[in-house]
């Protein structure tokens, strides 16, 4: 038999306040299925159902996390502290690294080379190159939802990263 959900849970409650995050039980009276916590960090805010490791969402809970996701929130679920430690690294390091060197990270975390994740997320090779490198501070919108997408990252962080690459002026 393996752990209760409340181990993964209280796990992400710890790390979260470790990392500096607020985290809130979220409850929604009269709806039953939303997700056990919302974590709100430097401009984003997002939603984690945990689970028991190897349990999966109900019924209710997956209609519930479509619909939320349909209407542009960002929800994780988690059934392991491993899981959790992946999603909280994910924001804990676009807190400190630009979108260049963000990129760079997670795809090296995610053990995929540079050639895979450009064919992976349909783009050249030459484009996620200048990106990593700082020569493309502003990419396409389109280059950046490929990116999330073959990353399995929520594609709103690589958009505000390059927002903050506008605000802090040309690098080039």
């Amino acid at each position: 038999m393996g752990k209760k959900e409340n181990y993964v849970e209280d796990y992400l409650v710890k790390q979260c306040k470790k990392e500096g995050f607020l985290v809130y039980k979220f409850t929604s009276p009269g709806t039953n299925g939303v997700p056990d916590r919302m974590i709100i960090t430097d401009n984003n805010v997002f939603f984690i159902e945990t689970k028991a490791r190897g349990e999966t969402t109900r019924k209710l809970q997956n209609a519930i996390i479509k619909q939320m996701r349909k209407e542009g929130s960002i929800v994780f679920v988690a059934d392991t502290r491993e899981e959790i430690d992946d999603i909280l690294k994910i924001y804990s390091l676009k807190k400190k690294l630009p979108l260049k060197d963000f990129i760079k990270e997670i795809r090296e975390i995610k053990g995929i080379n540079r050639r895979d994740l450009a064919k992976k997320a349909n783009i050249n090779h030459t484009t996620l190159f200048r990106i990593e490198n700082g020569e493309s501070n502003m990419p396409d919108i389109k280059i950046l939802y490929k990116l999330a997408k073959a990353l399995d990252i929520p594609y709103q962080i690589l958009i505000d990263l390059t927002i903050e690459n506008i605000k802090d002026g040309p690098h080039e």
